[in-house]
């Protein structure tokens, strides 16, 4: 009988080596000087702040009767989904 040669087994930079694929670099672009990026934040900032005014412009103080209406309707909304919280940890409570 013949006997099959012994595999030597492969270390460990080896297998890394074989499993992970090849990153090809790629040249990266250049960083932006700090004023540069100060004037990016000075921009964000501004927009950002116009669409804070904007939005202001449009919304509008809700009258009692509405008011009333968005708290029901919030307090069943919440007391619906702690009755199936309640439910579904009593089921699980019981069955497991």
């Amino acid at each position: 009988m013949e006997e099959a040669p012994e595999e030597k087994p492969e270390s460990k930079e080896e297998k890394a080596e074989s499993e992970e694929p090849k990153k090809v670099e790629q040249p990266s672009e250049p960083k932006p000087s700090i004023s540069q990026r100060i004037r990016a934040g000075i921009r964000f900032l501004k927009s950002y702040w116009n669409e804070c005014k904007r939005v202001l412009k449009v919304t509008k103080k809700p009258d009692k009767e509405s008011f009333t209406m968005i708290v029901k309707v919030s307090g069943a909304g919440m007391a619906i989904i702690g009755v199936i919280g309640f439910v579904i940890h009593m089921l699980h409570q019981l069955l497991f």
